[in-house]
Parts: structure tokens; C-alpha cells; sequence
């Protein structure tokens, strides 16, 4: 079984409006093309947890999607209006990449690598931080020394998730925004748009 989960509702909504799911407790069920379709939340800790009761709760699934929204670093060349796919998310934090504080030793090398599908898209590093970054100096920091392209905010622990339990996993995310202080403004005015691309890309893809 394959199990797509967005962040928020509207996200999913050309999927659900396309092969009408069945609704069940937690998720919604498409009997025909062997899918669920399940909202996990917004940011990494409640985006986390909500795919880890969802994956108790459906133990047959096998492979995750996730589609959502991402922010474009300034220099990464990707450009607002595109879709991408992931080749690897890192957890990241912005006091440590300005110098500000350090990464525990512990937690080194914070990466969940993915194994994207030839679907002709641009397959990509993403960066997960907790919030959203504001700073031109902060991004420029981000892109070149951890040479990632997009920023979001739940992909990193929906990828640790499935890994913790051997499942398959990606994403399609759909660039609404430059990263930076102008960014939020952005995504509100872009994301309806890139919302239904991201949708119809993963129902001729996927359905």
C-alpha cells in the first residue's frame, strides 16, 4: 500500500477530489488504486508523530509520499513554480549554522536519504529547520554549507520515521517561495497554484 500525507488538507485536496476516498478513522481510503491519503501536521515534531500513529495503524504500507510546499534558497537556482523531488533531507538549526550554538556531537550527520523515481524533475537537497528562515545571511549560510537547495519544515522526521521502519520513502515538493524575509507573503499568494500542480503530478504518477 502506498500512503500520501500532506501537511495541511488543502494539499491533498485535487487527490481526494479526483478518486474520492473512502473516509476512515485517521486517513481516507481509495480502494481502486490501493491508497490512503492522510493529513500529519504542520512542522517536523507533529508531522513526525502523526505519520508514526498513522504507520501503526496501517502496517501494511509500504511506500510514503509526502507533498507539500518548500522555499527556494536565493543562490540554489530553483526557481518558484517548480516541482521537485528529494534526494536527501537534513535536520538543520540556525543558531548553529551562524555560529551562534553547536550541533551536540551526537547528533553529526543528521541526513535520511531517499530514492527518487525518474519522473524528470529536479531531485534534490532539502534542509528541515524548525522555523522558517527570515535571514538573506542565514540561507546564503544554509545553501553553501550544507549545499541545500530547498527549505521545509516537516520532511525531515516523516523521512526519519519511515526509516526507522524500512519503508520507501519521497517527496514532491512544490517551490512557492524564495527563502527569506519575504517569503511567507509569497507562499500565501503562490501555494493554491503550486498546491493543485503538486497534485496532478503525483495522481498521473501515482493513481
Amino acid at each position: 500500500m502506498k500512503l500520501i500525507i500532506s501537511a495541511i488538507p488543502s494539499e491533498l485536496a485535487v487527490l481526494r477530489e479526483a478518486l474520492e476516498p473512502l473516509p476512515q478513522p485517521g486517513y481516507a481510503w481509495a480502494e481502486p488504486q490501493g491508497l490512503a491519503l492522510a493529513t500529519v501536521g504542520v512542522g517536523w515534531m507533529a508531522a513526525g508523530q502523526g505519520l508514526e500513529r498513522l504507520l501503526t495503524s496501517l502496517p501494511e504500507t509500504r511506500e510514503v509520499w509526502f507533498v507539500g510546499t518548500a522555499g527556494a534558497y536565493p543562490y540554489s537556482g530553483v526557481e518558484v513554480g517548480q516541482s521537485c523531488l528529494v534526494k536527501e533531507v537534513k535536520l538543520l538549526d540556525g543558531a548553529c549554522e551562524m555560529g551562534l550554538a553547536r550541533y551536540p556531537s551526537l547528533m553529526k550527520d543528521q541526513v535520511c536519504h531517499a530514492s527518487p523515481p525518474q519522473w524528470g524533475l529536479p531531485q534534490v537537497s532539502v534542509a528541515c529547520l524548525l522555523g522558517l528562515t527570515l535571514d538573506v545571511e542565514l540561507a546564503r549560510r544554509i545553501e553553501e554549507r550544507q549545499n541545500c537547495l530547498l527549505e521545509n519544515m516537516e520532511l525531515f522526521s516523516l523521512a526519519q520515521a519511515c526509516k526507522n521502519k524500512n519503508i520507501s520513502w519521497n517527496a514532491c515538493l512544490g517551490v512557492t517561495n524564495e527563502v527569506g524575509p519575504q517569503g511567507h507573503d509569497q507562499w500565501k499568494r503562490n501555494r493554491e497554484e503550486i498546491e493543485k500542480q503538486n497534485g496532478l503530478i503525483l495522481l498521473k504518477k501515482l493513481a
